[in-house]
Formats: C-alpha cells, structure tokens, sequence
C-alpha cells in the first residue's frame, strides 16, 4: 500500500483542505457491462479523529504498482479524481488519473 499526503486544489468548495490517499493493489478487476467500475472511495472524516479530513482509497491493478511508484516519485504531481454517489461524507471513485501537469484539472 502506498500512502501520500496533498492537498486539494479544485472544486473551490474544497479547495486548501488536506487529503490522504492510499493506492491499494488488486489482484484482479471485477468489471461489468451495467455499471461503471468502482476503483475506489473518497470519504470526509472531518470530526471522526483528531486530525481527520479527506481520504481517498484508490486501487490499481497489481502489475502496474512498481510503474506507479516509480512516477509517484519522478514525474506526477496532480491527481484527478471522478466520483458517483456522494452524501457528503463518502463518494464511489469511478476514474482517477494522475499528471505531472495541472492543466487536467480545469
């Protein structure tokens, strides 16, 4: 499991606020034709824990986790994430993309 630390820059009700994301290895995708894949979860935890806030659990197919790390550490600086089915304190992940670019985030 890899562990970082960031902090959101868009939407603007967000914005400035701290968040931990863990990408997490599968050892294999379950996909279907009705529905968009699940890759992961986005929840506030703002008053759970002292210190707590946004968290993002993300998961990747195990065979590209040394790639990741390799550009977590020299080349990607951004991440964008795309969720479905938010109620203010926990959100599907269905697409996230890494850049080394803000210029994805408009």
């Amino acid at each position: 499991m890899i562990d970082i630390e960031g902090r959101v820059t868009a939407p603007p009700l967000l914005a400035d606020r701290r968040i931990r994301v863990w990408l997490d290895q599968l050892e294999e995708w379950r996909l279907s034709r009705h529905s968009p894949p699940i890759i992961g979860d986005l929840f506030d935890r703002t008053g759970e824990l002292p210190g707590g806030g946004l968290e993002a659990s993300l998961y990747i197919p195990k065979d590209t986790g040394p790639a990741a790390v390799y550009c977590l550490g020299t080349t990607w600086r951004h991440l964008r994430l795309t969720g479905v089915n938010g109620d203010g304190h926990r959100m599907t992940l269905i697409d996230f993309s890494f850049s080394s670019s803000d210029a994805h985030l408009v």
